[in-house]
């Protein structure tokens, strides 16, 4: 850094906010990083790592669909990467190979489950119903999920244990969902300065990697219903409660609760501007159509189930 970088730094921290200090600072570095995501984007999509499109296979079980969702970021991205060693304390999580930053399929579905919870709890006329529908969508529950929905359900526990029963007598269950990861070509920086109270003065800044607002993604999902003939006599009315259950889990997720650290915060909501899906029907009957909105996603794939 030249001695007038450095001059122009300094009056940045003394006369303006530290943050934007920081971020004079970060630009630079950050326009070299974002050409390396973008040269290590082609060389993944170039050997079929990395896909732009994913397709429906037309051997998966009847009323399977293919939701995919453009978004361009509202508020900038947080998460945590497992790197031991990295030059910020809280870097973003990145792929293990190329180091693009990313959110991962295990991160979308943590996300949409707490989404999917959080409806049963504020808004559901049906627990059992609902936590079954839960239950096929993303499989078993973890031992935190389990106490909580049971407190919540305190009455119908034993009738919930009765109805599961007819989709695992083990007690471990694999969702109908399968998530993919998302990757991002822009990398930000966020600065938080935690002030004293009595002397109302930043102390330690604490730095976290982001995706910057207005980074673009696509979240791919998957609906493969594989053992639909097994649970029920009705399949198209299970396949229907399940749409609908996921429709406002989607819709709870992009809009209210965000994705990623610090959803609290803010941080990780998303507007969307392109909304695909592709449903089959049977082996040769797959529909692909827009829709407009998350509510329409499920009238669009009613229309295609009867």
């Amino acid at each position: 850094m030249s001695e007038e970088e450095k001059q122009e730094l300094l009056r940045l921290s003394q006369n303006e906010s530290y943050k934007k200090a920081i971020n004079t600072l970060f630009e630079k570095s950050q326009k070299y990083y974002e050409e390396y995501i973008a040269e290590m984007r082609r060389l993944a999509e170039s050997i079929g790592v990395l896909c732009k499109e994913i397709d429906l296979n037309p051997y998966l079980p009847n009323y399977s669909f293919l939701i995919e969702l453009t978004f361009q970021l509202t508020r900038p991205y947080i998460s945590k990467d497992d790197e031991t060693f990295h030059i910020c304390d809280n870097p973003i999580r990145k792929d293990k190979v190329f180091k693009i930053p990313m959110v991962s399929s295990t991160t979308w579905k943590g996300n949409l489950r707490f989404a999917g919870i959080k409806n049963l709890e504020r808004n559901s006329t049906n627990l059992v119903a609902d936590r079954l529908t839960l239950l096929r969508l993303f499989g078993h529950e973890n031992k935190a999920e389990k106490e909580f929905l049971n407190k919540l359900m305190s009455d119908e526990i034993r009738k919930y244990e009765e109805e599961a029963k007819k989709y695992t007598k083990t007690g471990l269950l694999q969702g109908r969902l399968t998530f993919f990861p998302t990757y991002f070509e822009k990398i930000g920086l966020e600065v938080i300065n935690p002030h004293d109270r009595t002397k109302r003065v930043g102390t330690f800044p604490i730095y976290f990697e982001s995706v910057p607002k207005g980074a673009e993604g696509k979240f791919f999902l998957l609906y493969c219903p594989f053992n639909l003939t097994i649970t029920t006599n009705d399949p198209i009315n299970e396949v229907k409660k399940d749409i609908e259950i996921l429709t406002e889990a989607l819709k709870s997720m992009f809009s209210d609760f965000g994705f990623g650290a610090k959803k609290k915060a803010s941080f990780g909501s998303a507007e969307i501007s392109s909304r695909k899906v592709k449903f089959k029907k049977s082996k040769k009957e797959i529909f692909t159509g827009d829709f407009q909105s998350i509510e329409e996603l499920k009238e669009v794939i009613y229309g295609w189930l009867k």
